[in-house]
């Protein structure tokens, strides 16, 4: 669930990777962001990957 309310259509794609870690992709339309830093939790991936769209506002 977002922090705050976004008034766009997305889609955050996380994935699991080596080690234990996570990346993200956000989604806007037909276009993707390219694969974020690692996090060593999913929570702290969807935590960025919200603060980056905060920053779409």
């Amino acid at each position: 669930m977002p922090p705050i309310e976004i008034p766009f259509e997305y889609k955050i794609e996380t994935k699991e990777v080596r080690f234990g870690r996570w990346i993200y992709v956000i989604h806007l339309n037909e276009d993707r962001s390219r694969p974020s830093r690692k996090f060593r939790t999913q929570e702290a991936a969807l935590d960025d990957a919200y603060e980056m769209l905060s920053y779409m506002l």
